[in-house]
């Protein structure tokens, strides 16, 4: 196997650990708020939402590209990233839940098929590349 195959394919599956892991952590926050603490949903998926980015940052930072980017330089590019990933998810939910009147498993689907897709590269070009 080429070595650079073989880099690449190890660094997508890392970056689908961290991402488990952060979807993870989103999750079992968001359920400890709303069934623990009686926060409604709504408010407690924003906490889950910014503890999850956080173990996405760090765990992708670390772990996924083992980058040696400053922090000041990383962060905002990855916040960026996240952020169109966040925006490419919700439109793709709009438009399968709300126009297309889709069950939203199916819009899930299409999200989890593209939105991660374009997150790693977005990632690994602009916020953890040392050329970038």
């Amino acid at each position: 196997m080429n070595t650079d195959l073989g880099h690449d394919i190890t660094r997508i599956i890392r970056f689908g650990l961290v991402g488990l892991t952060a979807t993870m952590t989103h999750g079992v926050i968001l359920w400890i708020l709303v069934e623990s603490a009686y926060l409604h949903a709504s408010e407690a998926t924003v906490v889950g939402f910014l503890v999850a980015f956080f173990v996405s940052y760090y765990g992708h930072f670390y772990f996924t590209f083992q980058s040696n980017q400053a922090h000041q330089r990383a962060l905002p590019r990855f916040t960026l990233t996240a952020s169109v990933g966040a925006g490419l998810n919700w439109m793709i939910f709009f438009v399968a839940v709300d126009i297309l009147a889709w069950h939203y498993w199916f819009a899930f689907l299409t999200a989890i098929c593209t939105v991660p897709f374009l997150v790693y590269v977005m990632s690994k070009r602009l916020a953890f590349d040392p050329g970038s």
